[in-house]
């Protein structure tokens, strides 16, 4: 009796252990299944959203401040993954978010998760520069047509951020208008020619900045000792002296020559009679003024007004600027174009009678 007993509870613990097996074994299956279709899903959600490789690519633009889950959001927005979380958590698992590089990324939708991330950790691949070169002489106007035409902004924002341009920043401003005027643009005279490498989403504002700072280059220390040493200049006036150089000259080794003509006329209250002045309030650069263009009413017509116009009447380069500050010392107080473009100087005015005569065929 008592052997028996044993064996029915030796089958009894087989039986339980069987059990257990069995269910360990389906938990087992269960736990794999929702494995594999984890990995299903994952492998699902990081591929390509374009298969067959058949999709355009997409440029995608990180900008200042975005964070993966801002740039996950313009991903999945444009179709170039299927959830932002994906990207989220990728970048997350590689550190991306600490590697995300201002700038433009040219992305295609044949490309997976994980591929995307490994392009924005490798910075910016578009270039998204423009270049635009500025000719000394152009007048505020022009250079803001030329910038509107490299596809930066309109007309009216760039004259509206120019009235917003603070001459507490730029301490070398001042003495310039508070406002536009329908003559002239305040900062009429300091956006420096150059050649400028911009950035597409600059704005209006951001590239006037960009432009004075550059002007803000020329002030130098030498510069500021040199325009202190001379009786009643200061920057604006020294601009203003440039930019009639600027548009009175084409040869470069004149412009200290007609800087001393200029220098001689206003320290004998001679009015200087620049037809560049008057070539601004018409807007044009008209080869022979009329007798009614130099009575043209305006303060920028040195015809009418003794002394400097009121303000700038074009945007000067280097060398003009350095006319401006150091005239060549001479006798002369008249010059007339040549047809070669360099110019005929003259002490008299019968001289320079004469050099029109000669040149101009004035009888």
């Amino acid at each position: 009796m008592n052997k028996n007993k044993g064996r029915k509870k030796i089958r009894k613990k087989a039986r339980r252990r069987s059990g257990f097996s069995t269910a360990a074994s389906f938990f087992a299956v269960v736990i794999l299944l929702a494995f594999v279709s984890a990995c299903v899903v994952a492998v699902f959600m990081i591929s390509p959203i374009d298969w067959a490789g058949t999709g355009t690519d997409v440029v995608i633009e990180v900008k200042e401040g975005m964070l993966a889950r801002d740039v996950g959001q313009e991903l999945e927005d444009q179709g170039l993954i299927r959830h932002r979380l994906v990207f989220d958590l990728l970048s997350r698992f590689y550190k991306g978010e600490t590697h995300l590089d201002i700038g433009s990324y040219n992305l295609s939708p044949n490309m997976n998760a994980r591929e995307i991330v490994d392009s924005l950790m490798e910075g910016p691949n578009v270039d998204t520069t423009v270049t635009v070169s500025i000719p000394e002489g152009y007048t505020v106007d022009k250079i803001i047509d030329k910038l509107v035409e490299a596809g930066f902004g309109s007309p009216v924002e760039f004259h509206q951020a120019s009235e917003m341009v603070s001459t507490q920043e730029f301490a070398f401003l001042k003495g310039i208008p508070e406002k536009n005027s329908d003559e002239g643009n305040r900062l009429e005279g300091f956006l420096f020619p150059d050649t400028y490498i911009l950035e597409q989403q600059m704005t209006a504002s951001e590239i006037l900045e960009l432009f004075l700072k550059r002007f803000e280059q020329e002030v130098t220390d030498v510069v500021k000792e040199r325009l202190a040493e001379k009786e009643d200049m200061d920057v604006y006036k020294w601009v203003i002296k440039a930019s009639i150089i600027e548009r009175e000259v084409v040869k470069e080794d004149e412009r200290a020559t007609v800087a001393g003509v200029f220098e001689n006329r206003l320290k004998i209250g001679m009015k200087l009679q620049s037809c560049a002045t008057v070539q601004f309030i018409l807007k044009e650069n008209k080869p022979v003024l009329s007798d009614k263009d130099t009575q043209i009413e305006s303060l920028y017509n040195t015809y009418l007004y003794e002394g400097l116009p009121v303000g700038p009447i074009a945007c000067p380069g280097k060398k003009s600027l350095e006319a401006a500050l150091n005239p060549e010392e001479n006798d002369y107080l008249y010059f007339v174009a040549k047809p070669d473009q360099y110019h005929a100087f003259a002490k008299t005015n019968e001289e320079h009678e004469q050099n029109k005569r000669k040149y101009m065929g004035n009888s």
